[in-house]
């Protein structure tokens, strides 16, 4: 994306600045044509010469940028990795560097595995540009940002190379190259759910309910699935713990392996299941306070929560 144009002179430069790099976590999430472009060559030319994190960029010679550009990278709690950026101009108002800074017309990240090579490239767009003027010594323009790749199909890896490119205004092309060792998950990373759901009963008449576990992403779970057909399963029970209704029992679930959804940290996935007002011997429901547990049976991690509901049957 082709960055605000910014004049150190301008009043609108007189603040530090911080950008939003927003990236796709996939190249099936990729839905930005230049993004996809820029992922094809990357991945052509480190399949043709380079395995891995073993050469620079990719295999390729980079051109430096004129300017400093320091990346961080890092594990987040979600599961998945985050990458800060920064590229700085500092000097006289004629100074090369901020003349560079000025002059940039896109920022793209390359993600590489250490033994499947190319992960994704993502198109940084940018939300804000800004600089700093300073009375008593040089100017500066800086950009910085940060960078999360959502890790939706739970790659394992202990390190990552990232390849930053940017292109300026007269179509320049410069590169930095960096190969970061990453720690394995904490025991507090490791026990952070996957999912967590609000549960909920909607459209409650004098002879049904429905059930709702309205399911957010909060990190991705290598090998997490549903074993069978059964997704949601719904348990209400009496004050004194006592099942009257399962939503499993006498019911066969044929084996299969279905995704766990939202695949992406931040969406969310609604579970319904509808009850028809009556305990597994058939007979009505008592009017009355109960408890409902409502279960993803997902593996190798089922999610629970519970909710309370009074319920007045059709025969009080």
């Amino acid at each position: 994306m082709r960055l605000p144009n910014c004049d150190v002179n301008n009043s609108n430069c007189n603040v530090s600045v911080k950008l939003s790099l927003l990236i796709s976590p996939f190249k099936a999430a990729v839905t930005r044509l230049s993004a996809l472009r820029y992922f094809v060559i990357f991945s052509l030319l480190a399949a043709l010469s380079c395995a891995g994190m073993s050469c620079q960029g990719g295999g390729r010679s980079l051109q430096e940028p004129p300017v400093p550009l320091t990346m961080e990278l890092e594990r987040s709690t979600g599961g998945g990795t985050r990458l800060s950026v920064r590229i700085e101009g500092i000097g006289d108002e004629d100074n090369e560097e901020l003349g560079f800074v000025r002059n940039i017309f896109a920022v793209h990240a390359l993600l590489v595995h250490p033994e499947t090579g190319p992960i994704d490239t993502f198109d940084v767009q940018t939300v804000a540009y800004a600089g700093m003027l300073s009375k008593e010594g040089p100017d500066s323009l800086i950009i910085t940002g940060t960078l999360h790749w959502e890790n939706t199909e739970a790659v394992e890896y202990d390190g990552l190379g990232v390849e930053v490119q940017i292109t300026t205004v007269d179509k320049q092309t410069y590169g930095v190259w960096r190969e970061f060792a990453l720690p394995t998950e904490s025991d507090e990373q490791k026990s952070f759910p996957g999912v967590v759901f609000t549960p909920s009963v909607e459209d409650l008449t004098d002879s049904s309910a429905v059930f709702v576990a309205l399911a957010e992403r909060k990190r991705n779970i290598n090998g997490e699935h549903f074993p069978s057909s059964e997704f949601l399963r719904v348990e209400i029970v009496d004050r004194d713990g006592a099942i009257l209704w399962s939503s499993a029992k006498g019911k066969l679930f044929s084996n299969s392996y279905n995704l766990v959804f939202p695949m992406q940290k931040g969406q969310f996935e609604r579970y319904e299941l509808t009850w028809n007002g009556r305990t597994n011997d058939g007979a009505p429901l008592a009017p009355g306070q109960y408890k409902a547990y409502l279960s993803l049976i997902a593996k190798p991690i089922p999610y629970t929560d519970s909710l309370t509901f009074i319920w007045n049957s059709a025969n009080d």
